[in-house]
């Protein structure tokens, strides 16, 4: 990490650290934009573009046409996420 992490990543880490405090879910996750489409990683689906959001779903190492379209509907993006179960 170090000189290769950018200012925006430590605010998001703060972030997620209040939205623990507020105990208003039972995970909070923090997702990173994606450069292009891969079937090596999982993709989680927010419910809405908010810079926080609940998770509608998590799609595990997708085939390539599908991590396609996940990154050309640009739901990706370094925000948090809330799991509520």
């Amino acid at each position: 990490m170090g000189p290769y992490v950018e200012r925006p990543y430590f605010e998001m880490l703060y972030n997620l650290q209040k939205q623990v405090e507020q105990n208003e879910a039972n995970l909070v996750l923090m997702g990173i934009e994606q450069t292009y489409p891969s079937e090596k990683y999982g993709y989680i689906i927010p419910m809405d573009e908010k810079s926080v959001s609940k998770v509608d779903t998590f799609k595990e190492k997708p085939d390539r046409k599908t991590a396609e379209d996940y990154i050309s509907q640009a739901l990706f993006g370094m925000r948090e996420y809330l799991r509520i179960s």
